[in-house]
């Protein structure tokens, strides 16, 4: 039996604040959870056409897709429909916070961790040559389509230990691997109101720093190409103790020698001690969501953060020479005029201080108030057909037109162009401060 499995990233482009591509670990997790657990090996993982894992004739095929992929997950779903006859099974925080809108296409939803619940349905599967419901109904975690409609079973328990799980299944990547990721935790003890990971992940876990040294010592063994590690999640140091085993193990084995360090951090967290401790180690830039300059739409966003922290992360880079990337979210519904001059101005007058930054429209996700919000407004629908990319945007600002919100969109994105990037002409700079000019004069709209 074949197994396939399907990471949707395509026609998608990176978040502009992001340089490296991630792979896609949430299905490489669960390709090395089947192979030691179950011993299961013929698994085939295709990121980047449909067509080519329909070619090869799985058996079975499971799909991973966040929200604004799921439209092409549904488009890839009826392509192996339309090919094969075969199970397909869609997975990831969609379906998980909205199992409901199962559709028709898919076969079987993974509601949560996935590796424990595909590990049974693989064994169900290898058993019986197909799933049965008289089989599903005894599978936690799952969503299906039973003869009178939707059924959701009851959900699984999070694996306790994270430390069973073995490392991801990098090895499926190859020879087109992605940057080298690391991920030391599964969702996320914040409650930004914009954010579903805590509505996904209902909990935050962190491997131990044992399992986390193992799997670095393994990724700088056999990294290729420019030696760099990002580290994904930005909880990574919000373990004190963790962290200081993880840095006491880099600066022993001379791995800071080896590669350098890109590190998603969180700026309330974000002190001086812990930069020369990150410059230690060779992290060589941090990504973090400063989302606004302003106070009133953080503690909106209940990010538990202060215009203090976003000013002091880029205060303290600068000074250990660590380059930044910042995100910035505007078009909150309580949003002013006042509150997007204020990033505005952060963002200017921190130009030479960040290698780069987003500023992206907010997107309503399944699980947040925004969600529930948009769909009151009858901004979108239940299945989330309005999520098309990161470029479209579903408009909620209640103070400000959408044709005047668009015109700040344009002016962040001169800004950022023209000021943020490292390598501006003068002639750029002059044409920033025109059109600057011209805006303030009414002369643009």
């Amino acid at each position: 039996m074949k197994f396939g499995i399907y990471h949707v990233i395509e026609d998608l482009p990176l978040l502009p604040v992001y340089d490296y591509e991630a792979p896609p670990l949430g299905l490489l997790y669960i390709a090395s959870y089947l192979e030691k657990y179950l011993g299961f090996k013929d698994i085939i993982l295709e990121r980047e056409n449909i067509s080519n894992l329909i070619e090869k004739k799985p058996d079975i095929i499971g799909i991973s897709s966040l929200s604004v992929y799921f439209h092409k997950a549904i488009e890839a779903a009826q392509k192996i429909k339309d090919n094969l006859n075969i199970p397909v099974l869609i997975g990831g925080p969609h379906i998980t916070i909205l199992p409901e809108i199962l559709p028709d296409v898919f076969d079987i939803g993974i509601i949560g961790e996935g590796e424990e619940t595909v590990l049974e349905l693989i064994k169900v599967f290898l058993e019986d040559g197909e799933f049965r419901l008289e089989n599903l109904k005894n599978i936690q975690g799952i969503v299906y389509h039973g003869h009178t409609g939707t059924v959701i079973n009851p959900p699984r328990e999070l694996i306790a230990d994270m430390d069973i799980i073995p490392f991801p299944g990098r090895d499926l990547c190859q020879p087109l691997a992605p940057t080298p990721t690391l991920l030391t935790s599964r969702g996320c003890p914040y409650k930004c109101t914009f954010c579903s990971p805590s509505r996904y992940w209902k909990k935050f876990r962190y491997f131990s720093s044992s399992y986390v040294i193992k799997e670095l010592s393994q990724l700088v063994a056999n990294i290729e190409g420019i030696p760099v590690i990002t580290v994904a999640d930005d909880t990574f140091v919000i373990d004190s103790e963790r962290f200081k085993n993880i840095y006491k193990f880099i600066l022993e084995e001379g791995i800071n020698k080896k590669v350098e360090f890109h590190v998603n951090i969180k700026a309330s967290v974000f002190k001086e001690e812990l930069c020369k401790k990150l410059k230690d180690i060779n992290v060589t830039k941090v990504y973090y969501g400063a989302e606004s300059a302003s106070q009133r739409i953080l503690d909106y966003y209940q990010k538990d953060q202060t215009v203090e922290d976003n000013q002091r992360i880029l205060d303290l880079c600068a000074k250990y020479c660590i380059d930044v990337t910042a995100s910035f979210i505007v078009g909150a519904p309580v949003e002013k005029r006042e509150d997007l001059e204020a990033t505005y101005r952060f963002i200017d007058k921190n130009a030479d201080k960040l290698l780069n930054c987003a500023v992206i429209p907010l997107l309503p996700l399944p699980g947040t108030i925004f969600w529930d919000y948009a769909i009151e407004k009858g901004l979108i629908t239940p299945r989330g057909e309005h999520i098309k990319s990161h470029g479209d945007f579903v408009y909620m600002c209640e103070n400000i037109s959408k044709s005047e919100f668009q015109v700040y969109l344009n002016r962040f994105n001169d800004l950022i162009k023209y000021r943020v990037k490292r390598n501006i002409t003068l002639g750029e700079r002059l044409l920033l401060e025109l059109r600057e000019l011209e805006r303030g004069s009414g002369l643009e709209t």
